[in-house]
């Protein structure tokens, strides 16, 4: 059933899209488990037509957004590896109130 449904989100949402998937699927992986319940994946742009210079939007607790700062490219490079290729390039960081 899993299989079928991700074989639906494929065709509807495109690669990119499933990458998204994966990359929320394994969210946990991504950021650490110390910053897991502090850091909420939110969504990733790309510029229009384009499969590289990506953009991963978070959202974070106010006492961790310094450290999450520090830890973009770490947290880049364990989101690119679900892509392939280095897809993402920057991260943008938005305080949860």
């Amino acid at each position: 059933m899993q299989d079928l449904a991700k074989k639906m989100a494929r065709s509807y949402l495109g690669q990119v899209g499933m990458v998204a998937v994966d990359v929320m699927e394994h969210w946990q992986d991504i950021v650490g488990a110390e910053f897991y319940d502090s850091v909420r994946f939110q969504k990733i742009n790309f510029p229009v037509r384009q499969k590289n210079n990506g953009v991963l939007v978070v959202a974070v607790d106010p006492g961790v957004a310094h450290i999450i700062k520090f830890e973009e490219k770490n947290i880049l490079q364990r989101a690119n590896r679900y892509f392939g290729y280095p897809a993402l390039t920057r991260m943008t960081i938005k305080q949860r109130g």
